[in-house]
């Protein structure tokens, strides 16, 4: 595991937008990740030499909202990943969670990964220890699939709902997420320290997914003073 703590969130996302440039291959399959943590993160990118994207995909997406809500991780792909960082429109693959077949589309997610696999898979942790939408108890070897979320996740992404997020999800599993070849995880914030903790452990606690990852030979690690308080 590579580790680097910095002093504050925005120099973690600035060393981690130097590792992701150094370690994506041209023409790679890009993983993307959403949320407050990424913000910073995606505007150093943009600040770099572009990546050369084939395809990327997301890693989860609300049931019940669609492409065109702004409300979706669609909709925050596009405009903090997609514009930005200069990919084709329709590189990132983000799972609909507004079809009639949920249990289908997270199929056919899953097989689409499978046929072009992750080079670099960017992630952050929820404090409660959840990555992507896999919360804990997550079975290791889960897949793509409709997932519940714990009414601690709903209420810490609750800002751009003015109530609760939505009840369910379309997520990566656990073991989709850990077929990438490298990693790049980012926690920032005294919210995220004990979840931090428990991955830096290094033993795997069904309770606290995040620490799945530990085995992983790709992981990368990029925290400020605050998490990793």
């Amino acid at each position: 595991m590579k580790l680097e703590i910095l002093d504050t969130a925005q120099g973690a996302c600035s060393a981690a937008a130097d590792y992701i440039s150094e370690n994506f291959p041209d023409h790679g399959v890009l993983g993307v990740a959403t949320g407050n943590t990424q913000v910073p993160l995606y505007i150093e990118l943009a600040k770099r030499a572009p990546l050369i994207v084939s395809k990327a995909f997301a890693l989860d997406e609300y049931v019940g909202i669609s492409e065109e809500d702004p409300r979706s991780f669609y909709s925050y792909l596009k405009k903090l990943v997609e514009g930005p960082l200069g990919l084709e429109v329709g590189t990132i693959r983000v799972p609909k969670g507004d079809v009639v077949d949920l249990d289908q589309e997270a199929f056919e997610f899953e097989l689409e990964m499978a046929q072009h696999p992750v080079d670099l898979q960017i992630l952050g942790v929820g404090s409660n220890g959840h990555v992507a939408f896999n919360e804990p108890g997550s079975d290791p070897e889960s897949k793509t699939r409709v997932v519940m979320l714990s009414q601690e996740t709903r209420i810490a992404n609750k800002a751009d709902f003015g109530d609760v997020a939505p009840e369910a999800a379309i997520s990566q599993g656990i073991a989709t997420i850990l077929r990438a070849k490298k990693l790049v995880l980012i926690a920032t914030g005294e919210a995220k320290a004990h979840a931090l903790s428990m991955l830096l452990a290094g033993v795997e606690n069904p309770e606290y997914p995040v620490t799945y990852l530990a085995s992983h030979p790709g992981l990368a690690v990029f925290a400020d003073k605050a998490a990793a308080s």
